[in-house]
């Protein structure tokens, strides 16, 4: 058995960086220059180390300027060259290090982008880091730009769709917060977004805040019932969404077209409108899927089927093949036409019933 050795980890202080001491934990030179090469933007060759004296430290006799406890305190140059050529990046290259490091949360990029970027690109890309920024979750980051109150009410409002889109409540919770004056289209529209993408604690955070749940048109609650999520259906239910006309009848209508059981049931427990055409529609659709659960939901909560909408469904159950949701038809009333007749007449029900 090989014996183990001993791994020693050197404790090193960086002053003189923008910003704060910072602390590192490494074996060798080698491995703290790969750690500082994201934070000071360069690459190897660029960063050198002086003592606090100002004298110039190599990678051969630095492990003299270590104590006892394998600690040491050095000074980072930051080679002038390096920041020179950052004064002449497009925006274009600029672009590409925001999204690169802001990725992995360094906020070393600001610091050079304050120092080193022309005025003429300065301001969009700040907004630009923003938006980086939301979408990777870099709380600090955005608290940093919007404190500058050099960012503007548009981008303001893009970050907090993005922030919703990507289930960042702390940042959304940050920009409503900050933003006082949101405007209530755009907190509606991430509602929508939240909704759609089954985020309850954001959904719960905006409806908390005030968002109208409603909104206009197909909003949250019709959007939460076409893709299924059952618990933010209950969400927007508790809080008093709007169920009644055409919001309540699209809703079920999309919750009977894809199964979603639970869903048409709660809906229904919350007195969503059954009569006439919000309810048939939402009948011949689960009849002609062959949602039987949802069929006999439908029909207990008072579905009119002694009309034309009890007719198209028993027409539709027969076009699926499903004579044990006709059987169920006909017992809450539903009468087949006499242009139905002739096209029914191989259903073993229709012969049944009219024998």
């Amino acid at each position: 058995m090989e014996e183990e050795q001993e791994v020693i980890v050197y404790v090193i202080k960086i002053v003189d960086l923008p910003g704060n001491e910072e602390i590192y934990y490494c074996r060798s030179m080698v491995e703290l220059r790969h750690n500082l090469v994201p934070r000071l933007l360069t690459c190897t060759p660029c960063i050198s180390f002086s003592n606090l004296d100002g004298t110039v430290i190599d990678d051969n006799n630095w492990l003299q300027h270590v104590d006892e406890n394998n600690m040491t305190t050095l000074r980072v140059i930051n080679n002038i060259s390096v920041a020179e050529e950052m004064k002449t990046w497009t925006k274009d290259e600029w672009e590409i290090a925001l999204e690169k490091y802001i990725t992995v949360h360094d906020r070393g990029i600001l610091d050079a982008l304050y120092w080193y970027c022309t005025p003429e690109i300065k301001i969009e890309l700040k907004e630009l880091s923003m938006e980086f920024a939301a979408e990777h979750g870099c709380t600090n980051i955005v608290r940093e730009l919007i404190t500058l109150n050099e960012i503007s009410e548009k981008c303001i409002q893009d970050t907090f769709l993005i922030s919703c889109s990507v289930n960042h409540t702390d940042i959304v919770q940050l920009l409503l917060t900050y933003a006082n004056g949101m405007e209530m289209e755009k907190c509606n529209r991430g509602l929508y977004i939240a909704c759609s993408k089954g985020f309850q604690a954001m959904v719960k955070l905006l409806i908390d805040h005030g968002v109208d749940i409603n909104g206009k048109g197909r909003g949250a609650l019709y959007v939460a019932c076409n893709k299924g999520y059952e618990s933010i259906v209950q969400i927007l239910l508790e809080h008093g969404v709007k169920i009644t006309g055409e919001i309540g009848g699209d809703a079920l209508y999309v919750s009977s077209m894809y199964g979603y059981t639970k869903i048409v049931e709660l809906l229904l427990q919350h007195d969503a409108e059954v009569y006439g055409e919000k309810g048939g529609r939402s009948l011949l659709k689960a009849c002609k899927k062959g949602y039987k659960e949802i069929v006999i939901l439908l029909l207990q909560y008072g579905v009119d089927v002694q009309g034309e909408w009890g007719s198209r469904s028993l027409r539709g159950a027969q076009q699926n093949e499903r004579d044990d949701i006709i059987s169920i038809l006909l017992e809450y009333g539903a009468v087949w036409k006499d242009d139905m007749a002739e096209s029914c007449q191989d259903s073993p029900t229709f012969r049944y019933t009219c024998s």
